[in-house]
């Protein structure tokens, strides 16, 4: 499975069971998801201009250390790139975790203010 389709993947559990960030989730919001989508076309960008450096290493220069050394900056750079990557869906996963779990707590902390103005309500008539 290459990068792309891991990062655009559906989401699915992770394994700590935590929800997981996809762009295809109904609560992404539309600027979230074009600078993701943004991030994602720029670093892919990089790997054909290494793949074209790797290939003009070989056409340029005839000296085998030079195309080596050429050779491995542009696999560097990839790697790089692709670390990037792994590093966005990281950082979308857990800004999207972190704002769940806010959720998650002003839900709670309603759901007790409701059902304290409820007792008191009822107390009150009583």
């Amino acid at each position: 499975m290459s990068i792309i389709e891991q990062l655009t993947a559906p989401s699915v559990a992770s394994r700590n069971g935590d929800a997981r960030f996809s762009i295809f989730s109904p609560v992404i919001t539309v600027e979230h998801r074009e600078f993701y989508e943004r991030i994602v076309s720029e670093l892919n960008g990089v790997f054909p201009i290494c793949t074209q450096g790797k290939c003009t290493a070989v056409e340029v220069s005839e000296d085998a250390t030079e195309q080596e050394q050429i050779t491995d900056l542009m696999k560097r750079v990839e790697s790089f790139s692709g670390e990037l990557l792994e590093v966005t869906k990281q950082l979308f996963d857990q800004f999207y975790q972190a704002k769940e779990h806010f959720c998650r707590m002003i839900h709670g902390t309603t759901a007790y203010v409701k059902i304290n103005l409820m007792d008191r309500n009822l107390l009150e008539r009583t």
